[in-house]
């Protein structure tokens, strides 16, 4: 399989106050394409840093990132766009949505700056929100959800316009058991169905195992824990 992801020697440094702090420290990271791969470790390890940096939100760092084979740090500000809108898809720990649109408004905003045509953005809002389990929820503003339904709205949201990447924040982390099974199964079946690469930050052991590759970062670096995680 081909490299679509690659980072070489990557340094991420934040100021606080007077003193300086390394987040990733000559990180090195390769991820192929049609992989399911999951990012563990303790929180504050680096993680949204890392997925911000990967999902082209973060360009303050030092080192080489290959995107598809383009370096990123020489990406002009349109072509860093462009990348973004059509290959990326993100679900945010924070959600990101906007609290006085409702459910299918929310999920619809992707398709929109597609260019996707009313009608179809509708279609496929509908489609995604299904998937998620929120069918019938579509017109109800998402600041009335509970925490676990607005995350289900981001998912839908990060999944509507079917990326190549999906680069995933915590997806299940306040969702109860049985919905989290649900949301990594439909993570599984799009990325054996539909070939979607997939990166998923989590600090659940059940869902890390079901990942091709279990990633941990640790003091600015990647260490590769696959078989330690699936005993």
């Amino acid at each position: 399989m081909e490299n679509v992801i690659h980072l070489s020697n990557v340094y991420k440094k934040i100021r606080d106050g007077q003193v300086e702090l390394t987040i990733l420290d000559n990180l090195s990271l390769t991820i192929k394409r049609g992989e399911i791969v999951s990012i563990v470790g303790k929180s504050g390890a680096g993680k949204t840093t890392l997925l911000n940096i990967l999902s082209f939100l973060d360009r303050s760092f030092q080192g080489d990132y290959l995107f598809n084979g383009q370096c990123v740090t020489q990406f002009h500000d349109k072509a860093y766009f462009k990348a973004r809108l059509e290959m990326i898809g993100n679900i945010f720990q924070q959600y990101q949505l906007i609290p006085d649109l409702n459910v299918i408004q929310n999920v619809e905003l992707p398709l929109g700056y597609r260019g996707i045509g009313r009608n179809k953005r509708k279609q496929l809002a509908e489609e995604a929100i299904a998937l998620v389990g929120l069918k019938g929820r579509e017109k109800t503003p998402v600041h009335r959800l509970s925490g676990g339904e607005q995350q289900r709205v981001a998912i839908a949201r990060g999944i509507v316009f079917s990326p190549n990447i999906l680069l995933a924040d915590e997806p299940t982390g306040n969702l109860d058991e049985v919905t989290s099974r649900a949301i990594m199964d439909l993570l599984v079946f799009l990325n054996q169905e539909k070939q979607m690469t997939i990166l998923i930050v989590t600090h659940d052991d059940e869902v890390a195992k079901r990942c091709h590759r279990v990633l941990r970062l640790e003091k600015g670096k990647v260490y590769d824990e696959t078989q330690k995680m699936n005993y």
